[in-house]
């Protein structure tokens, strides 16, 4: 695991600026800090939630887009 994060940040510089970021909030999840488990909890609950409504406007956007086309008969 360290070697793998090792060569990972060799690579990408921004990974090992964030990865102390990650190592703290790591430790304290595994101490039990309530108020990081609940602020990381929202933050990845906003982001699944943000990718499932721009999923489903575009799917349905480029159906929508179908439909006028066809009405058209272009």
């Amino acid at each position: 695991m360290a070697l793998a994060v090792s060569r990972l940040s060799r690579r990408a510089v921004p990974f090992s600026r964030n990865y102390r970021y990650v190592v703290r909030a790591y430790n304290s999840w595994r101490v039990g800090d309530d108020s990081l488990k609940k602020k990381l909890r929202t933050g990845i609950g906003i982001l699944t939630a943000g990718s499932l409504i721009f999923i489903l406007t575009q799917k349905y956007s480029r159906v929508n887009v179908v439909h006028a086309l066809k009405s058209r008969k272009i």
